[in-house]
């Protein structure tokens, strides 16, 4: 009879713990943005990664063009030394967080939730196998559109992210049944000067391509996608005691797309852009002033402009320095949408366009218009709106609060 009460008494207060955990997690506001307060720490933890997540992404997307602008139009080679070191920068922190779960070890796991690895178990064809391909859609579209258009061109078309995210979000993350409009409201009218002023501060710029402008809007429909897909993951693992669900699946799905893009890139773009790699960095071992981007055309004029001058740097450290940028701007998105949601990953990703686009100008000493002063004037104020607003959200949505209307 004892060990039975033990039984039923442990049994008990697991439940007990599980209803509390429960309790504790308010639900969102608006679909794909997280309401609860987070402690101080943990906001300057957040302002870190997304501090990070702009600056590997401006740095990313500046690299990418001045590669395929000079001597490396290749963008799925390019995809593919991304993963490499996304990889390897995935394989980093889970090494790091493997043992720090919720404060208990990856043995305390459910078998179906945890594979051999240790890490988050995911069905192939239910969640590997859509991730992998709308991943692999997001990358090589948006390169592609590089090819044909300017940066700011591509980058004013992404800015109608939000517009698609949040009724996506509502339809299949939080359900329309839990959707409060007017709750709502103030992050949705946010919206507005966000998505609106991106457009206006990449105007100045603007060039035509058909073909890349079809490439710019798949990228933004794969993108909206693969987020919504990530936070629907993260919806249906919550509660488990593997913290890092997101990256957990990026690095599951991070062979497969290695070796898709590998061999696409070996049908499409064959042996040349190895072949650059290997000259141009023995042309620039040999002399460290001679410009290794020209080795393939010598002919050509196609030094890397940078503030009015010209900067010699080998191509394969570009590369490098672009996989890296890359990586991080990845990596810290996994942990925005896991922590905040899609929602708010698609506003920072919008202030991201932005900063990009000015970077831009300033590197490549381009006249700034003042329909852009103004773009760049209502994405900062659409911005600070839109964290007044969540953050609103976040105070109503607290136990103080809920406990304080209770009683009145």
């Amino acid at each position: 009879m004892s060990i039975a009460k033990r039984k039923s008494t442990s049994r008990s207060r697991s439940t007990s713990k599980r209803a509390v955990v429960a309790k504790t997690d308010p639900p969102a506001t608006i679909a794909g943005t997280s309401t609860s307060s987070p402690t101080m720490l943990g906001w300057l933890l957040m302002v870190v990664e997304a501090v990070l997540h702009t600056a590997g992404y401006v740095w990313m997307i500046i690299l990418a063009k001045l590669l395929m602008s000079s001597s490396m139009p290749f963008p799925l080679f390019l995809i593919f030394t991304d993963q490499i070191m996304s990889l390897c920068t995935i394989l980093t922190m889970r090494k790091l967080t493997l043992n720090k779960n919720d404060g208990r070890t990856t043995t305390d796991s459910k078998p179906k939730e945890v594979n051999a690895l240790g890490l988050t178990a995911f069905g192939f064809l239910r969640e590997v196998a859509p991730m992998s391909l709308m991943t692999i859609g997001t990358g090589t579209c948006g390169m592609g559109s590089n090819l044909f258009l300017f940066p700011s061109v591509t980058e004013g078309v992404s800015m109608a992210l939000p517009v698609f995210q949040v009724p996506l979000s509502i339809l299949f993350v939080q359900g329309r049944e839990n959707f409060d409009f007017w709750k709502s409201l103030p992050m949705l009218l946010s919206l507005v000067p966000l998505c609106f002023g991106g457009v206006l501060s990449s105007a100045g710029e603007v060039n035509f391509h058909a073909l890349g402008m079809f490439f710019a809007l798949a990228a933004l429909a794969f993108r909206a996608l693969r987020m919504l897909f990530t936070s629907v993951v993260v919806k249906r693992r919550h509660g488990q005691c593997q913290k890092r669900v997101v990256l957990d699946l990026a690095l599951s799905i991070m062979p497969f797309n290695m070796v898709a893009v590998l061999m696409l890139s070996a049908w499409l773009e064959g042996a040349k852009p190895w072949q650059i790699v290997y000259e141009s960095t023995a042309a620039f071992l040999k002399n460290p002033q001679f410009n290794a981007a020209s080795v393939v055309d010598p002919d050509s004029s196609k030094d890397f402009r940078i503030f009015g001058g010209s900067v010699v740097i080998p191509v394969l450290l570009l590369i490098l320095c672009k996989g890296a940028c890359t990586a991080t701007w990845y990596v810290t998105e996994c942990l925005l949408i896991e922590k905040r949601g899609s929602v708010f990953c698609s506003v920072i990703a919008n202030l991201n366009r932005v900063c990009c686009i000015a970077t831009g100008l300033v590197m490549f000493q381009n006249p700034v218009s003042p329909v852009q002063m103004i773009g760049f004037v209502l994405t900062i104020g659409g911005l600070f709106a839109y964290s007044r607003a969540t953050a609103g959200a976040a105070e109503s949505a607290s136990p103080e609060a809920e406990t304080k209307n209770k009683n009145q």
